[in-house]
């Protein structure tokens, strides 16, 4: 009940946080502590570290390199970069988890472990069901974005202006990708229970 009642209000904190840097920490700390707690369930440990390695990236890369506001480039060109950027990384994060019991394998027989521990669990589905899902999201904003825009990209602004109005994956972009995150903490702290980390059902 006290887990249960620990990751609810996880969620929540997650949902109504307004500061993506501060998001990202906050999923970070929630991946090591799911890590600490599951440190004897190989499956999740190796995806823990697989996502807060991931989540480092991204955090790095929306702080210091991916401009989310410029001066000198127009919104149109920024928010398509930050729509591919997400996407990208989405995918990434997707194709890993797709094969993390594959590389989980590999790393055991290098190290000379056994490997028949490792299994595809409930949370890497719920995770890869996600992030499919972001990418879908990602790929729609920009879609969207794109039509708003029309006018940079050859069409007559006579013809573009009835699309101006477009605009509503982008005035709730924010809040639609904190309820991702929040979602994606839920699956994540899961793993505290017994069902999040059983054996996929219809994993080989």
């Amino acid at each position: 009940m006290i887990h249960t009642l620990f990751i609810v209000l996880g969620v929540i904190f997650a949902i109504k946080l307004d500061t993506p840097f501060v998001t990202l920490s906050t999923v970070i700390l929630a991946l090591l502590f799911t890590l600490i707690h599951n440190r004897q369930h190989m499956n999740i440990v190796h995806l823990c570290l697989m996502l807060v390695m991931l989540k480092v990236l991204e955090l790095l890369l929306f702080e210091l390199v991916i401009p989310t506001s410029s001066d000198t480039i127009s919104t149109f060109w920024v928010n398509n970069f930050v729509y591919l950027a997400s996407f990208a990384l989405d995918l990434t994060v997707f194709f890993l988890l797709m094969f993390r019991t594959s590389f989980s394998r590999t790393y055991l027989i290098k190290a000379n472990r056994p490997s028949e521990p490792i299994f595809m669990t409930n949370a890497d589905i719920g995770l890869m069901s996600l992030y499919f899902l972001l990418m879908v999201f990602n790929l729609v904003a920009l879609i969207e974005n794109i039509i708003r825009h029309l006018e940079m990209v050859g069409f007559s602004e006579e013809f573009a202006k009835q699309f101006w109005d477009w605009d509503w994956v982008f005035y709730n972009y924010s809040d639609i990708k904190r309820v991702f995150l929040g979602i994606e903490l839920f699956v994540i702290w899961s793993t505290v229970s017994g069902l999040a980390k059983e054996r996929f059902k219809y994993a080989p």
